[in-house]
Parts: structure tokens; C-alpha cells; sequence
């Protein structure tokens, strides 16, 4: 059998594993933020403008740049926070912040119309 083909069959085989697992770990974690939501913490930390611009109901805008001053905001370090963004790049980057001042139960909620679809 020519090389290609294997290493093609092979990569295939990877991506469809890779893919698949993704797929539940998503599902698990969009479980456990609906489970959360009711009594978490929803931090916007897009700009003031695009909070403005339309916000989750019930969330606090902390902007990325901001988080770092604001930690009387969060609330306590074992509480449920659940942040969003534009894109989820800005929330992941808040998430691995929040985590390193010692926060505990910090979640990436993603986009704003991904937060919206999980808490109806």
C-alpha cells in the first residue's frame, strides 16, 4: 500500500477522534454552564461599547483590559464565574487571568449569542 495513502488514512482517522472528542468535551461544558448560570457570576469583559451595544441580562461589563483592578467585582475567589465576549478570545485570555489571581470556578461562556441559546 503507498505511503500516502496510510499517512492520508491515518490523519483522517486523528481528525475524526480529535473532532468527536471535542464535540462531547463541548457538550459537557455547555451542560455545566447552563447548570451554573441561574447563581454564577456573568462578566462581559468586551468594551463599554459593545456592552452597550446589547449585553446578557444580568451581566457585569469588566473590560479585559480592566479585570486586573476589579477583583472587588468578581466577588468571592470559590464563586461560579461564568465571562463572555465577541468571539471567545477575549473570554479565554480573562479566564486564564481570573485563574492566576485564584479564582476557582471560572468558566468561558464564549459569545453572547452562545451564552443567550444555553440559558433558554
Amino acid at each position: 500500500m503507498d505511503q500516502n495513502v496510510i499517512f492520508g488514512a491515518a490523519a483522517l482517522i486523528g481528525l475524526t477522534i480529535y473532532g468527536y472528542s471535542r464535540m462531547i468535551l463541548s457538550s459537557r461544558g455547555e451542560r455545566r454552564i447552563r447548570t451554573l448560570l441561574p447563581d454564577a457570576s456573568v462578566i462581559d469583559v468586551r468594551t463599554s461599547d459593545e456592552y452597550r451595544g446589547g449585553h446578557f441580562s444580568g451581566a457585569v461589563n469588566i473590560p479585559l483590559e480592566k479585570l486586573p483592578k476589579s477583583t472587588k467585582r468578581l466577588g468571592p475567589k470559590n464563586a461560579p464565574i461564568i465571562l463572555y465576549c465577541a468571539s471567545g478570545a477575549r473570554s479565554r485570555r480573562a479566564a486564564r487571568l481570573i485563574r492566576a489571581m485564584g479564582y476557582t470556578r471560572v468558566f468561558v461562556g464564549g459569545t453572547l449569542a452562545r451564552l443567550e441559546k444555553l440559558s433558554t
